[in-house]
């Protein structure tokens, strides 16, 4: 089972220095928190708006994550993988990847530069 990269520590501070540790820990402090504000949302007292707000949030804070991951070269965790495949479905389809990626900005000409297509 791959572990979480935070987990790691001191071998991430080493690899690729204090700022990717920095980084992680902020966005890892982030998603946490946005999974307690779910959890609270789940009380009897929560409306839906407020649950699917915090779901949400803790969906954008998960893909944050696991784009900074992506980006250092670092393996997805299986636990995140499934929790962001599972949120996606509970919160619909505009919040497939496909959907996310398209309301990403695009440079123009990126995939004739970079080879992508030929």
């Amino acid at each position: 089972m791959t572990a979480d990269p935070m987990e790691a520590g001191s071998a991430l501070n080493g690899a690729m220095g204090p700022y990717a540790a920095t980084l992680l820990g902020s966005l890892r402090q982030t998603m946490d928190g946005a999974r307690a504000e779910v959890m609270a949302a789940r009380r009897a007292t929560a409306t839906r708006t407020d649950l699917d707000k915090a779901r949400n949030d803790y969906l954008l804070a998960m893909v944050a994550y696991q784009q900074a991951l992506t980006i250092y070269r670092l393996p997805i965790p299986p636990r995140l993988r499934d929790e962001l495949r599972l949120l996606r479905r509970v919160l619909g389809d505009a919040h497939s990847p496909t959907a996310l990626a398209a309301t990403q900005p695009r440079s123009r000409g990126w995939g004739r530069r970079a080879g992508v297509g030929r």
